[in-house]
């Protein structure tokens, strides 16, 4: 725990806070969390609840949507159209 916090403080230090996803990571329904939850268990890493709260949301949709449009473009040039 000691280590993932300090890696997590480096890392909020260092990458600007739309560019940072939170994921719970779960393999499971049951072992997800609320959006609340992580936003307020975010706090410990330095970052505000609306920040939190932007890496769980916005930041991840448009990370989702770069992925989406990387992919398109991906199967236009394999295609050859």
């Amino acid at each position: 725990r000691r280590h993932l916090i300090a890696n997590a403080l480096l890392l909020v230090r260092s990458a600007p806070a739309y560019s940072l996803v939170i994921s719970s990571g779960s393999d499971s329904d049951n072992k997800m969390r609320s959006t609340s939850d992580i936003a307020h268990l975010a706090t410990l890493f330095h970052l505000s609840v609306r920040q939190a709260h932007q890496c769980l949301t916005s930041n991840t949709r448009a990370v989702m949507e770069r992925a989406e449009a990387r992919h398109a473009r991906a199967e236009v040039v394999v295609s050859g159209r």
